[in-house]
């Protein structure tokens, strides 16, 4: 069978609409350095305190999309989310909007980062369920149990540092 070259259409650099009586340009593909970031601070605010002592939640979910919005909003529209040191958009008043649909629309692969997204913080549910076992646990103790037995055995066979203690 003969190789032939592939050539792949690029993405256009930006697609525009309006929305209330002003242009707004998204830039229509995340690529996968962006689709890791964005993931790695989704799966940092969301995993970031396994009892969040305000609102006694194991996770905090909300704060992890309303970060990722302003994340998605800053990083692929035209729409200024921070000005000197100021946000200018409350994630809240977004979330779940029109505008919101539009821009997510409007992102070729964004259903795509969604399921990575969620696999991503399934992964991360099920590695820390499986670290908080009690097998892990209990193999953890033993570890460290042998840890301290070698480094005891190695203090009491120095003739030298028993005299010490």
């Amino acid at each position: 069978m003969k190789k032939v070259r592939f050539v792949q259409n690029e993405a256009e650099d930006v697609v525009s609409f309006e929305y209330n009586g002003q242009k707004v340009e998204v830039k229509p593909f995340m690529n996968s350095g962006e689709q890791s970031l964005l993931i790695e601070n989704y799966l940092a605010t969301y995993f970031y305190s396994k009892d969040n002592p305000v609102s006694g939640l194991k996770y905090d979910h909300l704060s992890a999309e309303y970060g990722m919005v302003l994340s998605v909003i800053d990083m692929f529209t035209s729409i200024l989310v921070v000005e000197n040191d100021s946000l200018l958009i409350d994630p809240s008043r977004i979330y779940n909007t029109e505008l919101w649909r539009e821009i997510t629309s409007k992102i070729q692969n964004y259903s795509d980062f969604r399921m990575n997204l969620l696999s991503a913080v399934e992964d991360k549910r099920k590695e820390l369920e499986l670290e908080l076992s009690f097998g892990f646990v209990v193999s953890s103790l033993v570890k460290r149990l042998e840890e301290l037995l070698i480094n005891s055995n190695e203090v009491f066979s120095n003739p030298e540092l028993v005299k010490v203690l």
